[in-house]
């Protein structure tokens, strides 16, 4: 919906964006919850590299979060909003990435290896 958005940026009602915002706030918060799973998981198998590079993923994730439910609440009219939304369809992409690499490993988080989130099968 956000690459629709993308190219048909403000060809919508306000109160389709607003749903639209919505569910991508909410799409973004499960991206946070699984980038401070990854964080964890790096962490506890000491790859500090790697949980600092999810740590900047996840702060990535909050402040998009910040911003897409500030939209929700406001409403349209930001500019270069088919930008926002391609940056967000693409983060999203990133975080369903990684929540299926999360859940493939069927995770208990005090014991899975940090190696398991970089490997795809």
């Amino acid at each position: 919906m956000n690459l629709l958005a993308a190219l048909f940026s403000h060809a919508h009602s306000d109160a389709s964006m607003r749903i639209l915002h919505g569910y991508t706030s909410i799409g973004l918060m499960t991206g946070v919850v699984a980038c401070v799973a990854a964080v964890r998981i790096q962490v506890s198998a000491l790859h500090r590299w790697r949980a600092v590079a999810i740590g900047l993923w996840t702060l990535l994730n909050a402040s998009f979060l910040v911003v897409n439910t500030w939209i929700a609440f406001q409403g349209m009219g930001i500019s270069n909003g088919n930008l926002f939304h391609l940056a967000i369809a693409g983060v999203l992409t990133a975080n369903l990435q990684l929540a299926q690499a999360i859940y493939r490993e069927k995770i208990d988080v005090s014991s899975l290896s940090g190696d398991a989130i970089w490997q795809s099968k």
